[in-house]
């Protein structure tokens, strides 16, 4: 089978460019270092996505602890919001009971003045 009859060969760079290809062996140390060199790029790029992603993650930890920490002040806070509002109610309890107890004195002090007039 002749090279020219398939058709193929007409578009390699040999058939094309031939005094280009004489006498230029390739290599098996040039294809290689040009292998190490593209692995060398494409691992210095991966190394960044994952340096990224893992400054990603630290941020999203950070933002998860700070609104825990801001949630659990907020629960602390209304806890005190509400034992404030409990003792105001015992204080106003306390008011009232001794406002009643002074007025149920006024009220027989009241009815004795009456009762000795009479």
């Amino acid at each position: 089978m002749d090279a020219g009859q398939n058709g193929c060969s007409a578009l390699m760079p040999e058939t094309v460019f031939p005094s280009y290809w004489e006498g230029l062996p390739m290599k098996k140390s040039i294809v290689l270092s040009f292998v190490l060199a593209a692995s060398m790029g494409l691992a210095a790029c991966g190394e960044k996505a994952a340096d990224e992603a893992a400054n990603a993650e630290a941020l999203a930890d950070n933002t998860m602890e700070a609104v825990s920490n801001e949630a659990m002040g907020a629960v602390g806070d209304a806890a005190n919001a509400a034992g404030s509002a409990a003792e105001a109610a015992t204080n106003a309890a306390d008011a009232a009971s001794s406002a009643a107890d002074a007025a149920k004195a006024a009220a027989g002090a009241a009815a004795d003045a009456a009762a000795n007039k009479m």
